[in-house]
């Protein structure tokens, strides 16, 4: 399992290296991942990775359509939250809604 800000911005640099012309669509995605638009956790979209996978599917110059099942299939995952970036998530989803994603995590505050 990789990060999308570390092995899949390698992965995709190393792509972009293999052909004869840059594809600024692939540098654009490659910018996004390094900033963690794509990281589960740390990411401002609802959605980052069905985000990803739009997005590399939209470069055209680059075949990655075997980067694009690594992402479907889970490869690059980002680790489980830390205790901050799950209470950030709470306070931006509100807690009814969070206590429905993280049932577990509702049990131990309600034991707490």
């Amino acid at each position: 399992m990789g990060s999308t800000k570390v092995e899949l911005v390698a992965l995709l640099r190393e792509r972009q290296g293999r052909g004869k012309d840059r594809s600024h669509a692939l540098a654009r995605v490659i910018e996004r991942a390094r900033a963690g638009v794509y990281h589960d956790w740390d990411s401002d979209l609802d959605t980052p990775k069905i985000q990803l996978v739009n997005d590399l599917s939209a470069v055209k110059r680059v075949d990655l359509s075997d980067i694009i099942e690594k992402v479907k299939e889970g490869e690059f995952d980002d680790e489980p939250p830390t205790a901050q970036q799950l209470e950030e998530l709470r306070q931006s989803v509100g807690a009814e809604v969070y206590d429905k994603l993280f049932p577990e995590d509702a049990k131990r505050r309600g034991q707490a």
